[in-house]
């Protein structure tokens, strides 16, 4: 826990309330429905981000498997792990704590090339143009993860920066 005096006890668990949040989103976006495609009558596939990355991989489209696989799965993880950890656990050591802020803030930079990869996905698989592409929830919930870590990201290295390594 934070132990520090600008930061409320209320303050703390709030942000921990907000990774939790996204955390729910994150998974539900990853495994909920994203996309339906239709072609002609007789053919109609629903795709989640997890079924996506599969389908990717048994079709041997290694390169777009690796670059979905990579920015709209292991990415966001790692970056909801980074701060949940960061927000949590704290390193007293100044050098340290900046360079684990700078980790932080060099991810979220990638933040919205999840969304993309997963528009490049929805493009990849139209191609056809017989095919019909219906989106689903899981396409708005899976951006709100992508937004929402972007925002707590953003929040938490202030508060930490400010906190932490005394920054104005």
């Amino acid at each position: 826990m934070i132990k520090n005096r600008r930061i409320s006890s209320w303050h703390y668990w709030l942000i921990n309330l907000l990774l939790v949040v996204t955390a729910v989103l994150l998974i539900n976006g990853l495994v909920m429905p994203l996309i339906t495609f239709k072609q002609l009558v007789f053919f109609t596939k629903t795709f989640s981000v997890l079924s996506g990355v599969k389908a990717l991989y048994s079709e041997q489209q290694y390169l777009l498997f690796v670059i979905v696989l990579l920015f709209s799965i292991v990415i966001p993880i790692i970056k909801w792990v980074i701060l949940l950890v960061n927000w949590n656990f704290p390193v007293s050591n100044k050098r340290l704590r900046s360079k684990v802020l700078k980790l932080s803030t060099s991810l979220a930079r990638w933040s919205m090339l999840d969304v993309f990869a997963v528009a490049v996905f929805v493009v990849m698989m139209k191609i056809d143009l017989i095919a019909e592409v219906q989106t689903h929830r899981g396409l708005v919930i899976f951006t709100l993860a992508v937004l929402s870590l972007m925002l707590l990201t953003t929040y938490i290295n202030y508060i930490l920066s400010r906190t932490f390594l005394n920054r104005p």
